[in-house]
């Protein structure tokens, strides 16, 4: 088993992804709901190895504004939300922004949210939420800011309409193993949580992949 290239602080992407099309949304909505994904994702993005620690999510003004009130922000974690019109949507969550003054925060692009994470302390993991533009924006910067994808990988014999789809290059990224990934689970206190692979809820099968920027 191969160790993990370590950096000073990890900025990955977490996304649930229909193959091979890559597709991620229909209408603006995910057209399945697996728990045990929905759990995947609340405990990578929320655990971390230093208890006195943080992560953060980065995700656009719509994936925040499609979060139920009552669940937002998303809790132990720093929330920072992307709007090109920052101060407007600053004026706009004006109650939330106070409510959650260390745990919700609004930048106005991609780049300046990781550079303030980077300066930031406290600060164990940046992940990256959605949504597609956010996604693409991100795998096609340059300087590879991402440096690895939590693939969610469904599969279904029935066929799904989608409209959203990511734009993935398989080039640009390698396959770890599945052990490689649990050893990593391990490490946030998540050893044996996760079946890693065969999964199914309903007509969809999925498996839990980790991807490395080859950089």
């Amino acid at each position: 088993m191969q160790t993990l290239r370590k950096a000073p602080m990890k900025v990955s992407i977490i996304v649930a992804s229909l193959l091979p099309e890559f597709g991620i949304g229909s209408k603006g909505r995910l057209p399945w709901h697996l728990k045990k994904d929905m759990k995947f994702f609340k405990e990578v993005t929320t655990r971390t190895v230093d208890q006195n620690k943080k992560n953060i999510v980065i995700m656009g003004r719509n994936t925040y504004d499609s979060i139920p009130k009552r669940f937002r922000p998303l809790k132990g974690r720093l929330n920072v939300i992307l709007s090109k019109n920052a101060d407007e949507y600053r004026e706009q969550l004006k109650s939330e922004l106070q409510a959650h003054p260390d745990t919700l925060k609004i930048e106005d692009s991609l780049e300046k949210a990781i550079e303030q994470s980077k300066l930031l302390h406290g600060i164990e993991e940046v992940f990256i939420i959605g949504g597609a533009q956010v996604y693409n924006s991100a795998m096609s910067a340059q300087g590879h800011i991402v440096d690895r994808i939590f693939l969610t990988k469904i599969s279904s014999p029935v066929k799904v309409s989608m409209d959203t789809f990511l734009k993935f290059d398989a080039e640009q990224w390698e396959k770890r193993s599945l052990d490689d990934l649990e050893e990593y689970l391990k490490s946030k206190g998540l050893g044996g949580e996760f079946q890693l692979s065969g999964n199914k809820e309903g007509e969809f099968e999925y498996s839990f992949l980790l991807l490395e920027n080859k950089k």
